[in-house]
């Protein structure tokens, strides 16, 4: 029983291969990688026989399968933001700009990625408030928390349930833009 449980672990895979240089034996063990090409490939000699086979240089994104990173990553970045402006002409009582969103009267909804919260580059005394997925040309790549140079401004990211309802309080000195706008 022994000698049957030893082999069937050093069970080893010759990779099919037409190059002769490329025959490598591989492990049949499944510890998935993700390869920079997005593909999941049983474990690391099956990456390295793809590139030796391909000519092509794909390298390991990380340990795990690709789709297990995607999945998780969408499960964190759903988060509850404001949807609200302070108003242009007619101030909204309810988003302020340097007060708190009044929760109870103000709109809000689960977004796929964060919350901002920017000045109006035309009129200092507004501010809008929302989810960054519903404005995709807003700032890319979207930058970590915390408050960053846009266009003529300044943007506010937070990730966090409802975390762009507080007051838009921009540190004095204007923060380096960053991204494209």
């Amino acid at each position: 029983m022994k000698t049957l449980l030893l082999v069937s672990l050093l069970h080893f895979v010759a990779s099919k291969s037409l190059n002769p240089l490329c025959q490598m034996m591989c492990l049949d063990v499944y510890d998935p990688v993700c390869g920079s090409d997005g593909k999941t490939y049983s474990n690391s000699c099956y990456l390295a026989t793809r590139n030796c086979n391909s000519r092509l240089t794909v390298t390991m994104a990380h340990k795990g399968g690709c789709d297990s990173v995607a999945s998780s990553a969408e499960k964190r970045s759903v988060v509850t933001c404001y949807e609200c402006n302070s108003g242009v002409l007619f101030p909204n009582p309810n988003c302020p700009a340097k007060g708190t969103v009044n929760d109870e009267h103000t709109e809000h909804r689960e977004c796929h990625s964060k919350c901002f919260v920017r000045d109006n580059e035309f009129y200092n005394t507004t501010i809008f408030r929302g989810c960054i997925s519903d404005y995709p040309d807003l700032i890319t790549p979207i930058p970590q928390d915390g408050y960053h140079g846009y266009h003529h401004g300044i943007i506010y990211i937070c990730t966090g349930d409802r975390c762009n309802g507080g007051p838009f309080n921009p540190p004095p000195t204007p923060p380096d833009n960053i991204g494209n706008y």
